[in-house]
C-alpha cells in the first residue's frame, strides 16, 4: 500500500527498517555507575544524620517525661524523684530509655553530676542541666528551680 499526502503525491516511508529503538550498551552502563555511586553515598548520609536525630528525639522524650512527674507529683502531693542511669531515667510511673549510643549527664547549678532530680507538688523542680550528646550532636535541657520551666537550648554541634 502506498502513502500519499494531503496533495495526492506519493511519499517514501520514514522509519527505516533495519533499526530498532533503545538503548546501547554504553548508555546503560552509565545509569548504572551513577546508581551505584548514589547508592554508595546513601550510607554516609544516613550516619550523620542519624545522631542529630536520636539527640532530639531524646531530649524530647526527657521533657515529656519530666512534665508527666510534674503532674504525677501535683495530683499526688507528694515529690518524684526521677532516678538516672546509664540506661534511662525512671521514677514513679514515668520512664525514657536512652538509645545505646546516646549520651546523657544531668548536672546541678554548681556543675556537679547529680543522679536524680525531683519533681514537688507545687510544680518546682530540681534546678539542673540536662546534656544529651551523641557524637558532635548536643542539646541542653534546663530545668528551672525557682519556677519549674523546662527549656531546650538552641541544639548546637559539639566542638
Amino acid at each position: 500500500m502506498r502513502a500519499t499526502s494531503v496533495t495526492g503525491s506519493a511519499q517514501r516511508p520514514t522509519a527505516s527498517v533495519g533499526r530498532q529503538a533503545g538503548f546501547t550498551l554504553m548508555e546503560l552502563l552509565v545509569v548504572i555507575a551513577i546508581l551505584v555511586l548514589l547508592t554508595s553515598a546513601l550510607p554516609l548520609a544516613l550516619d550523620r544524620a542519624l545522631p542529630g536525630r536520636r539527640v532530639a528525639a531524646t531530649t524530647q522524650k526527657l521533657r515529656a517525661a519530666i512534665r508527666d512527674a510534674q503532674s504525677l507529683s501535683a495530683a499526688r502531693g507528694s515529690p518524684v524523684r526521677l532516678e538516672l542511669d546509664a540506661s534511662g531515667l525512671s521514677g514513679g510511673r514515668v520512664a525514657v530509655r536512652f538509645p545505646a549510643t546516646t549520651h546523657v549527664e544531668v548536672k546541678d547549678a554548681e556543675g556537679l553530676s547529680l543522679r536524680a532530680v525531683s519533681a514537688y507538688p507545687e510544680g518546682t523542680l530540681t534546678e539542673a542541666r540536662i546534656t544529651v550528646s551523641e557524637r558532635t550532636h548536643r542539646s541542653t535541657l534546663r530545668l528551672s528551680g525557682l519556677t519549674g520551666r523546662v527549656t531546650v537550648e538552641v541544639p548546637t554541634r559539639a566542638p
